[in-house]
């Protein structure tokens, strides 16, 4: 089963110690995601197939009929950590 995030363009989740930006919503059903890893990765992502993302990890866009959201699910090892950025820096506190 899929974890479904609705990210807003400008905004990032974290898998582990890996940032993902939601650089640029396309549409309802596609956008761009960055990797800001050891390197620095791009990934069009939309509704017809899953993108993979390494490691046992997949993703695909949901529809989102919000502007400048998109939602992606993330399918995940189940002992891997997924948060939203705030989540993540907010670690520790």
């Amino acid at each position: 089963m899929a974890l479904v995030l609705n990210i807003k363009q400008g905004e990032s989740f974290y898998i582990e110690d890996t940032q993902y930006v939601m650089e640029k919503v396309i549409s309802n059903n596609k956008f761009t995601l960055r990797e800001n890893g050891f390197i620095t990765r791009k990934f069009e992502v939309d509704d017809s197939a899953t993108t993979d993302l390494g490691k046992s990890i997949t993703v695909q866009a949901a529809p989102s009929w919000r502007e400048n959201i998109g939602r992606v699910a993330i399918s995940a090892p189940k002992d891997m950590k997924i948060l939203r950025e705030t989540l993540y820096e907010n670690q520790g506190d």
